[in-house]
């Protein structure tokens, strides 16, 4: 007998690509997939305000810096992206309760260490000028796992 997808299987099959927990200080988050399309979750990475690695802030001004920091992605990722930026004061619009509301945000994905050689960039929210929104590959066009990350929120 077969069986005709129900709306909750269907949600449920869709969550694993933007799952985003957030927790006091978190900016950014970036989650690893063992396959290609971003639905396959194996782990995460993240950016914080005060604590390392520090999120860069984009103001009228400029950008502030962003850390560099190391993803440690699973050898077996086949995709990355970012999922969800936060701002820093819990007082605006959440989404949920305690949760400060969502940001505008992007990601660079470095294949050397200290975010040196080729990257990829990815961003949640409104758009960021040149950054593509949503799933990249895990992987360079060199073939090297992304080893760090940029991340900056506005």
């Amino acid at each position: 007998m077969m069986r005709t997808p129900t709306f909750l299987t269907l949600t449920l099959a869709l969550l694993p690509s933007c799952i985003a927990n957030w927790s006091s200080g978190k900016a950014a988050q970036m989650n690893f997939y063992t396959d290609t399309k971003c639905s396959a979750y194996t782990g995460e990475a993240a950016a914080f305000y005060e604590a390392f690695p520090k999120v860069g802030v984009f103001q009228s001004t400029g950008e502030d810096n962003a850390q560099c920091f190391s993803l440690n992605m699973p050898s077996s990722s086949q995709s990355i992206n970012m999922v969800a930026a936060w701002d820093s004061n819990t007082a605006f619009a959440t989404v949920q309760p305690g949760e400060p509301g969502r940001r505008t945000g992007v990601c660079q994905f470095w294949d050397g260490v200290n975010c040196a050689g080729k990257f990829v960039e990815s961003y949640v929210g409104n758009g960021w000028q040149g950054a593509k929104p949503g799933c990249q590959p895990g992987r360079s066009t060199d073939g090297y796992l992304w080893k760090s990350a940029k991340c900056w929120v506005k």
